[in-house]
Formats: structure tokens, C-alpha cells, sequence
């Protein structure tokens, strides 16, 4: 219930935010804040509250990714019928989907090797050493950390769009596309 607390935070203040950042720059920076703060939970030792602390301020800097990210796509979608004139909603969407779906399923495979890499031993359920228990630790501080800095490099570098000129392309493609409504109603 944490986590979403700090999406509701997020939540409300997300119009304001984008007003003050803009989108682009409110989803990019946040990750470099939540990287440090889980590279502090993999190497440092905090307290039970600490780590729950830790993790709700993190989890508030990414939800501004997860409340904009379908916004984001429309914009790509936007971005593509600009370039090459015809809107391909169904396949940008579709890709997407594939992609998420496919790293969500090797992850899975991943988090397996991750774990049998620190030593954990299913057998022994519970009762693993206070080895493998801080390995799990550093890991689940090592991995968030790693998607953040992954994610803003991303956005920082791939993702070329400001968002003034995703208003003239916006724009633009609104334009053609009550051009095309005109051209249909009057056939």
C-alpha cells in the first residue's frame, strides 16, 4: 500500500509538475534521483523503516514514468505519422506490447540465475545464510538501480523529442487528419 501511495502523490501532482518540467524532462531526471536512492539500499545498512523510507521516495520519482509512459507512445504514434504520413497505431502499439512481454518474460528467467549466482538455495527456503540474504540485499538495490540509469539514458538520448516540438507535430498531424475528415465527408 506504500507503492501507491506514492503514485497517488504522484498523481496529484503531476499536472503541476508537468506544467513546471514538461513531460520529457519529468519522466527523464526523476530515474537519476530513485538510481541513487536504490544504490544507497545495496550499499549501505539501513534500518526496516529506512528501507521502506527509501523505497516510497524512490517509487514517488518513478511513477511520474508510469502515469506518462501511454502518453509518451502517442506521441511516438504522432511522431511516426509525421515522418511518413499514414497513422500505424495497431503496429507501434502491438510492438510495444511484444517488447514488454518479452522482457517481462526473460526477466523472470534472469531474476532465477540472479539468484542462484547469490547462492540461494531453494531447498533450505527460509533458512538461507545471512550470505545469501545480503546478496539479495545489494541485488535488489543493484537492479532497480540499473533499470533507472537504463531508462534515463533512453529518454535522455533515444527519445529526441521536446516537448515543443512534439506540439507542432501534434498540431500538424491534427491538421491532416481534419483535412482527410473533410475530404471523406465531402466524397
Amino acid at each position: 500500500s506504500w507503492c501507491l501511495s506514492s503514485m497517488i502523490l504522484a498523481m496529484v501532482l503531476l499536472k503541476p509538475m508537468i506544467k513546471l518540467f514538461g513531460k520529457k524532462k519529468l519522466i527523464t531526471w526523476p530515474f537519476i534521483i530513485s538510481a541513487g536512492l536504490y544504490l544507497v539500499l545495496a550499499f549501505f545498512p539501513v534500518s526496516a523503516t529506512a528501507w521502506i523510507a527509501i523505497q516510497l521516495v524512490a517509487s514517488f520519482f518513478t511513477s511520474f514514468f508510469s502515469l506518462l509512459v501511454w502518453s509518451l507512445i502517442a506521441d511516438a504514434v504522432d511522431y511516426q505519422a509525421y515522418l511518413s504520413g499514414v497513422r500505424n497505431d495497431g503496429t507501434v502499439y502491438a510492438t510495444i506490447t511484444f517488447l514488454v512481454f518479452f522482457i517481462s518474460s526473460l526477466s523472470i528467467s534472469l531474476i532465477a540465475i540472479l539468484l542462484d549466482m547469490v547462492g540461494y538455495d531453494a531447498t533450505l527456503g527460509s533458512e538461507q545464510t545471512i550470505s545469501v540474504a545480503n546478496n539479495i540485499k545489494t541485488l535488489s538495490g543493484i537492479l532497480p538501480a540499473i533499470g533507472c540509469i537504463l531508462i534515463f539514458i533512453c529518454f535522455f538520448m533515444i527519445y529526441n523529442m521536446t516537448d515543443e516540438k512534439m506540439k507542432e507535430i501534434s498540431a500538424y498531424v491534427n491538421q491532416q487528419s481534419e483535412k482527410l475528415e473533410e475530404s471523406i465527408k465531402n466524397k
